[in-house]
C-alpha cells in the first residue's frame, strides 16, 4: 500500500481550507461555536478567541504559508510568515469585529436616566378646569 507523499504546499492548502470551511460554518451557525469565548464581557466586542478570529487566522496561516513554499522558502520559514499574517488578519477582524459591537445603541429609557435633567411639560387645559 502506497502512501502519497504530502508536500509542504498542500499541507498548507489544507490547512487553509478547513480555517475557510470553519469561517464558513461559523458566518453560517453564529454563535454556536463560540462557547468558549467570553471577549464580549471583558474587551466590549468578541475576543481574540472568537470562532471568526480563529477561523481567519487559520485561513490565513494556510494560505500565507503555501504561497511562501510555491515561492521557494521553507516550511519553517513560511510558518512564521502564516503565523505573522494570521495575526494580522486576525488582529483586523477582531478589531472591527469590536468596532461594530460598540456602535450597538439602545433606546431603552430608564426613570433613573432622567433624573437631575431639565424637562417642560405641556398639557392642555380644558376649558373651564383648572
Amino acid at each position: 500500500m502506497d502512501i502519497l507523499p504530502l508536500s509542504a504546499f498542500s499541507v498548507f492548502l489544507a490547512i487553509a481550507a478547513v480555517g475557510f470551511l470553519f469561517l464558513v460554518l461559523a458566518l453560517i451557525f453564529g454563535e454556536i461555536f463560540d462557547f468558549f469565548d467570553h471577549g464580549d464581557i471583558d474587551v466590549g466586542g468578541p475576543g481574540v478567541l472568537s470562532s471568526r478570529v480563529i477561523a481567519v487566522f487559520i485561513t490565513s496561516f494556510g494560505s500565507v504559508g503555501a504561497l511562501a513554499v510555491q515561492n521557494g522558502y521553507s516550511p519553517a520559514m513560511s510558518s512564521v510568515f502564516g503565523a505573522v499574517s494570521g495575526g494580522i488578519f486576525g488582529g483586523a477582524i477582531a478589531m472591527l469585529g469590536r468596532f461594530l459591537y460598540n456602535q450597538q445603541s439602545s433606546s431603552d429609557v430608564r426613570s433613573t436616566d432622567l433624573v437631575g435633567q431639565h424637562a417642560r411639560v405641556v398639557v392642555s387645559i380644558p376649558a373651564n378646569a383648572v
